[in-house]
């Protein structure tokens, strides 16, 4: 993904946690 870690943050984690995990 693009930015794992930035897209946790900006998706405040809970909305994109999947994002976070990828």
């Amino acid at each position: 993904p693009w930015g794992g870690v930035w897209v946790c943050i900006y998706c405040l984690y809970i909305l994109c946690r999947f994002e976070c995990k990828l």
